[in-house]
């Protein structure tokens, strides 16, 4: 019986010893890094912001009061209009509510109501511009003189480019990720309208702050919609095997490969988020060769 054990033991050392050595020249391997994997859906951002155009009560020469961009109270005069001609005594306009005020418009003030975002469609042909609310003096009466813009809300729309999870309604919270804010909006769903009519999913949010650039924007595209970020080891899925029941990679070692179980804390596409490895492992991208030894 010990000779059995012996010559068993053998066996399976010659084996260990095999796998290694296969292991060291033919294995493909990859490191493992500690980071953020981010949850994210591309598609375009409609922003709707809720602004009035407010006009000139009579015609003259306008003078600004505040500044481009400038934050104001409720009753600030926003600018002053020196009647033409001259003789009458000059006039204020001021900001009904508070908010942000804005010489510069695009024409697209007031396309889309708060109310009926879930019918609203992209602009055909919009091409982003910013032109002086007044560019000629003197201003007729009732031409737009300053735009004031209600930071209290900003509403928007996600035209996603594909699916979105089934489970993302009215109430989610989520983040817009795009070229003007990489660090993220945080916003909340208020809508999930089907597919249909010639339109993918799309969702009505209501975000939380206007980042500066949106003042003078309103279609985002190349926007990613995160719906969850995962910190761990980011490690390749096709190294992802099961051993004893228990989730987990094969590490290259300098003793050759040493199965490790880890925590999955999410699996998206190529690549897993794992926990209890260390950062900088070196893992099997293709273990499935070594599952017999």
């Amino acid at each position: 019986m010990a000779v059995v054990a012996a010559v068993a033991w053998l066996g399976y050392a010659w084996l260990d010893a095999a796998a290694a050595w296969v292991a060291a020249r033919l294995g493909p391997t990859e490191v493992g890094r500690w980071g953020e994997l981010l949850e994210a859906y591309p598609g375009t951002l409609l922003i709707v912001r809720v602004e009035r155009l407010l006009a000139a009560p009579q015609a003259g020469y306008v003078t600004p009061l505040v500044g481009e961009g400038q934050s104001v109270a409720t009753g600030t005069p926003l600018v002053r209009i020196q009647p033409e001609p001259p003789g009458s005594p000059a006039v204020l306009v001021t900001a009904p509510f508070s908010g942000v005020a804005s010489f510069l418009g695009d024409g697209w003030e007031g396309a889309y109501s708060p109310a009926a975002l879930a019918a609203a469609s992209l602009p055909e042909g919009f091409q982003p511009r910013s032109v002086p609310l007044a560019p000629h003096q003197p201003v007729a009466r009732g031409e737009p003189v300053v735009r004031l813009v209600d930071q209290r809300e900003l509403l928007g729309v996600f035209f996603a480019d594909g699916s979105l999870p089934q489970g993302l309604g009215p109430g989610a919270r989520v983040e817009l990720v795009g070229p003007s804010v990489v660090d993220g909006v945080p916003a909340r769903v208020i809508e999930r309208v089907a597919a249909g009519s010639g339109q993918g999913v799309r969702l009505v949010l209501r975000i939380d702050r206007q980042p500066v650039d949106w003042l003078y924007r309103r279609v985002e595209r190349e926007m990613r919609l995160v719906v969850g970020r995962y910190e761990g080891v980011i490690l390749p899925a096709s190294g992802l095997t099961r051993r004893r029941g228990r989730p987990g990679y094969w590490l290259a070692t300098p003793g050759g490969p040493s199965f490790v179980a880890v925590e999955v804390v999410k699996q998206m596409g190529r690549y897993v988020v794992a926990r209890g490895v260390p950062d900088g492992v070196r893992v099997y991208r293709w273990p499935r060769w070594l599952e017999g030894f």
